[in-house]
């Protein structure tokens, strides 16, 4: 079956006068393996790998969710070196995470729970 995979994103922004495109962008894409997850993590203010579970293959789809109320959660792919924050009540999409490549993740403050949507490619 193709396109089991279905992703839809949108980011409109609007100040001064100066806005972007209101646009959705849709698309779709198949999944090669059968597995998916769904799962909550904690997340401390050491450093931990992101817990895909051990059926998920790469490459996979993730979406990390931050449903803390109050603190962010860095990320990035090496030891102590992040590309992103997730602040609080916010979510991440990597639509493509490859073979080899390990999440780590590291919560601000205190810690933090997320919840993680995986799925292979």
């Amino acid at each position: 079956m193709a396109g089991e995979i279905q992703v839809t994103t949108k980011l409109y922004v609007s100040k001064g006068g100066a806005q972007t495109a209101n646009q959705t962008h849709n698309w779709t894409a198949n999944m090669s393996g059968s597995d998916l997850l769904t799962a909550t993590q904690v997340v401390g203010t050491t450093e931990e790998a992101l817990d895909i579970g051990p059926d998920i293959g790469a490459p996979y789809i993730v979406e990390i969710a931050n449903i803390d109320s109050t603190n962010y959660v860095e990320v990035g792919v090496a030891t102590g070196v992040y590309f992103a924050r997730i602040l609080a009540g916010q979510t991440l999409f990597i639509p493509y995470v490859a073979s080899g490549i390990t999440i780590y993740l590291k919560a601000n403050t205190a810690a933090v729970s997320i919840v993680t949507t995986a799925s292979e490619l």
